[in-house]
């Protein structure tokens, strides 16, 4: 729900509360005034009726179904005041009982004392209900409508510059070369939104660079010595006069430093990953990147004797970067062949939306919810640096993918979930392998 329409919301369920207490108060205060009008009416007709009365008019001929004149003998002290009330009323042209206002009031005419009660009808309170809510209803209606309709436009105006913020901030590329133009406005808030975030885009951009540079260095100045390093290591290993266990220490050590190597690779592809370096995003024939990556591992995928099982529908599409795929389906494919048994067992399925990996292995020692953290290994007799699967998880995160990963019986499963491209290009039949 955008601002406007949730402010609007607001406002409306404020003007109908506004409008339900009003309508209460506007009946009460209509019935009130029509009660006062009537009392007003009735002791006209009450002063009307004792003048009638001082002039001597029979009282058998004043007395109706609205006027009753009772005379009577007053013992003690008589109370003269007036009193209203409602009451109901039989209607005889109706025939049905209405609500009527009463006045009763005993009053003396020239020595005789009487008993007067006059009757007057009052407007029905559900006729004052249904005035009351339909004119309150209409006045809704249009009032409502009117603020709908000021508010898309005042909004399109006084908003204008914060959505185009808005717009420049969801183009902004940290990589990029060059920092959104905030428009400048004269409304106070925007004004310092649109400072703080120029600034705040500044230097981030500023600390961006800084630490992309700092990790090109490192790595890069890393990979020289490790190279020499093992470069010597190797020369020392074809000496003749080394006893078992020199070899021995120096084959762990060049073991050391090609996982430090590998390490140090993984570690700056995260990073770049992480600074969206790989925004190449196009649609791509998944079927065909499959396939070929399977080729190129099918001399690893021998050497274990391992059964390979694929299952590839043609023509399948994504939108990804080419480069991303590539170290995607690499990992995963390195991961099945390292971790499984010899003679294992390998399948791969791939259809529109879905490819899945399933490969035999040992059991996980770990939680699968932490298998796709940095530096988590299923086995802590891996030799793996724990970072494989780290990457597959950033990948799929950038790539707007879901991965899922499910162990059972002896076999692990990793699911990955896209939105597939139509492409209308005539494919190939893929084979299995």
């Amino acid at each position: 729900m955008n601002l406007l329409t949730k402010t609007t919301l607001i406002y409306v369920i404020i003007i109908l509360a506004v409008f339900t207490f009003g309508g209460f108060l506007s009946f009460q205060i209509f019935q009130k005034e029509v009660n006062k009008e009537t009392d007003y009416h009735l002791r006209g007709q009450l002063n009307f009726i004792t003048e009638v009365i001082e002039k001597g008019a029979p009282i058998h001929t004043l007395n109706y179904n609205k006027l009753q004149i009772q005379p009577f003998d007053s013992v003690g002290p008589i109370n003269t005041k007036r009193r209203y009330s409602d009451t109901l009323v039989l209607h005889d042209p109706l025939n049905r009982v209405l609500p009527h206002r009463k006045l009763k009031v005993a009053t003396k005419v020239g020595e005789t004392w009487y008993n007067i009660s006059l009757y007057e009808s009052l407007v029905e309170e559900d006729d004052i209900m249904d005035s009351v809510t339909s004119s309150l209803s209409y006045t809704f209606a249009i009032l409502v409508t009117l603020l709908i309709i000021s508010s898309v436009f005042i909004s399109t105006w006084i908003f204008r510059p914060f959505k185009k913020t808005l717009k420049e901030i969801e183009q902004f590329r940290i990589h990029a070369g060059k920092l959104p133009d905030l428009e400048r406005t004269h409304v106070k808030e925007f004004s310092q939104l649109n400072s703080f975030l120029s600034g705040m885009m500044e230097k981030s951009r500023r600390d961006y660079l800084n630490l992309k540079e700092f990790i090109e260095n490192s790595a890069h100045e890393l990979q020289t010595p490790l190279a020499i390093a093992r470069g010597k290591l190797e020369l020392l290993m074809e000496h003749k006069e080394l006893d078992t266990f020199q070899a021995q220490q120096i084959q762990g050590a060049y073991n050391a430093l090609t996982k430090l190597s590998k390490l140090n690779r993984s570690l700056g592809l995260l990073s770049k990953i992480d600074n969206q370096e790989f925004a190449n995003f196009k649609p791509i024939d998944f079927s065909d990147t499959v396939y070929k990556k399977v080729e190129e591992f099918e001399e690893l995928i021998s050497l274990k004797e391992l059964e390979l099982d694929t299952q590839i529908d043609p023509e399948v599409w994504g939108e990804m970067d080419p480069t991303l795929l590539d170290i995607l389906l690499t990992n995963l494919l390195q991961n099945s062949i390292k971790h499984n048994y010899p003679r294992g067992k390998i399948e791969l399925t791939l259809e529109p939306g879905s490819f899945t990996i399933t490969n035999t292995g040992e059991k996980l020692e770990i939680a699968p919810r932490v298998l796709f953290q940095r530096f988590k290994k299923g086995s802590a007799k891996s030799d793996s640096h724990g970072l494989g699967l780290a990457i597959v998880r950033k990948i799929c995160e950038v790539s707007n993918m879901d991965i899922h990963y499910q162990a059972e019986s002896g076999l692990h499963t990793i699911t990955l979930r896209f939105r597939p491209v139509y492409q209308p290009k005539p494919g190939k039949i893929l084979t299995n392998i």
